[in-house]
């Protein structure tokens, strides 16, 4: 959504909506169901905790449901970090008739994100748009680790808690 125009941007045709993962995380069959039966095909996206998300879709349109999680000083997901203050209260607003919830302080949080937001930076690149606080620099081992579709393999190959190779040796029999 355009903050300045009250309006869908004219370029960006999905909608991103960030939802507190303890409160969706175990609900995934019931979105499913809720959303199926009205003509949307789901795809859940990442089921781990810390990078949730469930995509939607609607004819044409893409709505992608991600979680976010509290730390002492953020509120984050997988790569992303925002200032934990700005989701304490909400303010609201009012877009095409309807009012919504929006962090408060929203355009100091506009600004930490976006630099200057008010320029809209027209690319699919998050690191031409994003300012370079926002994301969370990990390991490459921590980052694929956390990935649904390698993860498993990874803990399983590379987690060694006794430090015996008995992992690594298992990998060279097969």
């Amino acid at each position: 959504m355009g903050l300045l125009e009250r309006d869908f941007i004219k370029w960006d045709w999905d909608v991103e909506l960030g939802v507190i993962t303890d409160s969706i995380i175990d609900r995934e069959d019931e979105i499913r169901v809720y959303f199926e039966s009205k003509s949307f095909r789901v795809e859940l996206i990442n089921p781990s905790y810390k990078g949730f998300k469930i995509n939607l879709f609607y004819y044409e349109n893409k709505y992608s449901l991600w979680g976010l999680y509290f730390d002492d000083f953020y509120l984050q997901r997988n790569t992303f970090k925002f200032p934990k203050k700005y989701f304490l209260s909400f303010d609201k607003i009012e877009f095409r008739s309807l009012n919504y919830k929006i962090p408060n302080n929203v355009n100091e949080l506009l600004t930490y994100i976006y630099g200057d937001w008010k320029k809209p930076i027209r690319s699919s690149d998050k690191k031409e748009y994003f300012e370079s606080h926002i994301f969370i620099k990990e390991n490459i081992m921590m980052r694929l680790s956390s990935s649904p579709k390698i993860g498993h393999s990874i803990s399983r190959k590379w987690h060694d808690p006794l430090h015996t190779g008995e992992c690594h040796e298992k990998k060279q029999a097969q």
